[in-house]
């Protein structure tokens, strides 16, 4: 151990069973070692080699290199990259434990990085020019949360606290929600039925209610039964597009399974729609229609401008249901036309 000079081995012995003490006079192992092209399994590239052929099974514990002790386990002062795993049947990286943890609980499927208890915090990243995490593609949750003593998520700042995108939908919430400190902006308000009558509704078409069943899904506690709406009818609100009942893999155990999705386009006899009931919205109507005018279903369905009638020089509105006001106007010589309206039925 305390030799000096440079010593060839004979490769003829082994260092067996043997160990080796010293104090600041470390064992070094330098040269030029070059794997490439680089071929998994095979001996080269590295000054130290070390292979445990014990059988890599659950109940093997069979190490290529261990370290009893030490301030820091392994130091990487400078390479290309830090760690690389080039397969692991188990576990690409594992900590049982860091601190003293009131729980340490392993994973039971195979995990490229795992921490089964900490006394702080699982990952930590004190700055990230980038993403603080980067998730490419996921097969299935892009972040799970099971269980959380406070928040699932918290964002302490951001320009946007959360954005979301999403095929089906871009959040969903199995509980009440609660908005603290500010509006909703662009909120619609809208709920889901399903087309009872023979006509195919189209986006921007009143609705009327014809009936009630129950829900058989988690999107809402019961699904309406519309069809177009007429003017001595109760319109419950205008038609947004379709919606397709999916699926889920692995519903909350409380949970059917089944959700409603909206999507774009019309809805056919008997498929699902996505009706809203309040919130700024298009509406199929039919001028004249002065700007700012409260609406009211006409004969043909569409949205008309309130009448009013004067009486003894006072002037009042029609006894009928208000759906909304009109954000522009319609004139009298256009068709019937798609206009923004602050939906409110009444």
């Amino acid at each position: 151990w305390n030799q000096i000079g440079t010593w060839t081995s004979d490769n003829d012995h082994n260092h067996l069973g043997q160990t080796w003490t010293g104090v600041n006079n470390s064992l070094v192992i330098s040269g030029t070692f070059d794997a490439a092209p680089y071929t998994p399994g095979q001996p080269k590239g590295a000054p130290l080699v070390l292979a445990n052929t014990l059988p890599t099974q659950p109940t093997s514990y069979g190490y290529g290199l261990r370290i009893l002790d030490g301030a820091i386990g392994t130091v990487v002062d400078h390479a290309g990259t830090g760690m690389w795993v080039e397969s692991a049947e188990d576990r690409g990286y594992y900590v049982a434990r860091v601190g003293q943890p009131p729980v340490s609980q392993g994973s039971l499927d195979p995990a490229a990085f795992e921490v089964a208890g900490t006394e702080g915090s699982g990952l930590f990243v004190g700055y990230s020019g980038s993403h603080g995490v980067w998730i490419n593609i996921a097969g299935g949750h892009g972040l799970s949360v099971e269980n959380a003593m406070f928040d699932g998520l918290h964002v302490g700042n951001a320009n946007n606290g959360l954005n979301v995108g999403g095929t089906n939908l871009a959040g969903y919430f199995h509980g009440p929600i609660q908005v603290t400190s500010g509006g909703c902006t662009g909120c619609l308000l809208a709920t889901f039925g399903v087309n009872a009558g023979d006509k195919t509704l189209q986006p921007g078409d009143m609705v009327s209610l014809v009936g009630l069943r129950e829900s058989g899904v988690d999107s809402v506690p019961v699904i309406m039964e519309v069809t177009t709406a007429t003017d001595d009818s109760a319109v419950v609100g205008v038609v947004q597009g379709w919606a397709e009942l999916v699926t889920e893999d692995e519903p909350r155990p409380s949970e059917i399974g089944k959700r409603l999705v909206p999507r774009e386009g019309a809805a056919e006899p008997g498929q699902y729609v996505t009706i809203a009931y309040s919130g700024l919205t298009q509406v199929r109507a039919t001028g004249p229609i002065a700007q700012g005018s409260k609406l009211a279903v006409g004969a043909d369905g569409t949205a008309r401008a309130l009448h009013t009638v004067t009486v003894d020089g006072v002037e009042l509105a029609e006894n009928a249901s208000v759906i909304g006001t009109a954000l522009e106007g319609l004139d009298a010589m256009q068709e019937s036309d798609l206009i923004w309206v602050l939906l409110s039925v009444q």
